[in-house]
């Protein structure tokens, strides 16, 4: 069951037409869904076909219920949650030299996404190199250059309608997915959910007051107001090796989400971080390991 809606999983995986969204291999999508959380192959091969800005993105909206339902179900293992995540990091991730420092404004993105898509592809290619021209900063270059790349294929603009359409799918999923940033199983050992999915976050800024609560919420101790009851002990080797331990600080990867999506005039935020960074104990967030390549 799913926060979003109540209702079962997402399965309608079989209902889409993953062959007429991706041009080449779009037959194995279901088959790869159904094996990403176990399979570092099926991972690998699933990204090649619907990473944007390959042709095969245009998928990627329809997939994106499938990895959330399959980080987030009982029956996924605590220490294959990453696979999935991971890939849906790398969906909302990408080009990320132009997304930071200033984040996209949504309805701007909105707006300019149905203008490609409505407007004669050449007309759009030359407002984006005179944007690129223009462009103010480094930043604002890199934007205009990576969306005049898109462009540049012949389905150009309905990638990019399909790349704002898989982060408003994710956007729409963050209930689901901030349930992983609780729990000794989703917190502590190697590649941890909570981990993955604060990285994941990061990348959302058009939901930050939701997701500042959440991570503040799971790390009470980042504005020294540790709440939450000790994590409980594992009671086999098993546990002990799928679980992990949950050693009560905050997650390197939620310091990195919650200075990208937390209000600059939360002062009290500003100054948890300001000591987490600073402290002796507190590490600087490592960036995530891509698998597949």
């Amino acid at each position: 069951m799913n926060a979003t809606t109540g209702n079962e999983p997402h399965d309608n995986a079989a209902d889409t037409d993953w062959a007429a969204l991706v041009p080449e291999g779009g037959e194995r999508v279901p088959e790869l869904l159904e094996q990403v959380a176990a399979s570092d192959s099926a991972l690998s091969d699933l990204h090649e076909l619907i990473h944007f800005p390959a042709p095969g993105h245009r998928a990627a909206p329809r997939a994106v219920d499938h990895l959330v339902d399959v980080a987030i179900a009982e029956e996924t293992l605590p220490t294959d949650r990453w696979r999935p995540l991971s890939l849906l990091l790398e969906l909302v991730s990408a080009h990320a030299e132009d997304r930071f420092p200033q984040h996209r404004d949504l309805d701007q993105w909105r707006d300019e996404v149905a203008w490609a898509v409505s407007t004669d592809a050449e007309k759009v290619r030359e407002q984006y190199r005179a944007w690129m021209e223009e462009a103010p900063d480094e930043q604002h270059f890199h934007r205009m250059r990576n969306r005049l790349a898109v462009m540049e294929a012949d389905d150009g603009a309905e990638l990019l309608q399909a790349e704002l359409d898989t982060y408003e799918a994710v956007l729409a999923r963050v209930p689901d997915l901030v349930t992983l940033l609780q729990g000794g199983a989703n917190r502590g050992g190697l590649d941890r959910a909570g981990e993955w999915v604060s990285y994941l976050l990061g990348f959302l800024p058009a939901d930050a007051e939701r997701i500042a609560s959440e991570i503040t919420g799971a790390s009470q101790v980042l504005l020294a107001k540790d709440l939450r009851s000790a994590p409980k002990a594992p009671t086999s080797m098993r546990e002990i090796m799928t679980q992990g331990l949950d050693s009560g600080e905050p997650l390197p990867a939620e310091l990195f989400a919650l200075g990208q999506v937390a209000d600059p005039r939360d002062v009290d935020t500003t100054i948890g971080l300001t000591h987490q960074m600073a402290g002796e104990t507190s590490t600087t967030p490592s960036p995530p390991r891509w698998r597949w390549c």
